[in-house]
């Protein structure tokens, strides 16, 4: 019970962090999260955080970062999105991210809609048809 509760919260994370991404880079292509500022007609880009309170602002959730080193303390556990890649922001990206998102909220509805004994029916089923192929 314990381990379906555990699979079911990290099932819950993943879509919640994959949509904030999506949600990003949408955001950042249609303009509505500014990277850059405009100072006498020149694009100067802004600072991480101004960023990050535009981020706390706009409902963002943070993520628990324990490989954060010293000199990016200060991104708030922001780094999944401020790290992403400026070609993330490309249709196969965004397309990949949502579909991401439904095989992730289609496998916890499917393992939701489980009860224990048949969790550990289907493992006992796969381990067998692994160990088969290994004998």
């Amino acid at each position: 019970f314990k381990r379906k509760i555990k699979q079911l919260n990290d099932f819950e994370n993943t879509i919640k962090f994959l949509s904030n991404k999506k949600r990003f880079l949408m955001e950042v292509r249609d303009g509505d999260i500014k990277l850059f500022d405009e100072i006498k007609n020149k694009k100067e880009s802004r600072k991480t955080q101004d960023i990050i309170i535009d981020l706390e602002n706009r409902g963002y959730d943070r993520m628990n970062d324990n490989e954060e080193n010293e000199e990016e303390e200060n991104t708030g556990n922001y780094n999944y999105l401020l790290r992403l890649q400026i070609r993330s922001i490309t249709f196969e990206k965004i397309d990949k991210l949502q579909k991401d998102i439904d095989t992730n909220i289609r496998d916890r509805d499917y393992l939701q809609s489980l009860s224990e004994k048949d969790i550990w029916i289907n493992e006992l089923n796969e381990f067998e048809i692994e160990y088969k192929k290994w004998l």
